[in-house]
């Protein structure tokens, strides 16, 4: 009966800790899923004015940017 008293007695602290553990996970896990919707609503958006631009628009842009080859 005592080896169970002392098991006991190490059981609490690590429910304490898993606890701690879990929570940060949820936490990090949180604040990653509102950073990845805030990065898909961009991309979204600027997307869709590329898109009701039309691709050759940007490429004008780009261009002058982009040295020859050769």
């Amino acid at each position: 009966m005592n080896s169970v008293v002392a098991l006991q007695s190490f059981t609490v602290p690590d429910i304490f800790i898993t606890l701690a553990v879990v929570g940060a996970v949820l936490l990090i896990g949180r604040f990653l899923l509102n950073l990845a919707v805030k990065v898909v609503i961009i991309v979204a958006i600027i997307s869709g004015v590329l898109w009701l631009l039309g691709a050759s628009s940007f490429v004008s842009l780009v261009a002058p940017a982009i040295p020859p080859l050769g």
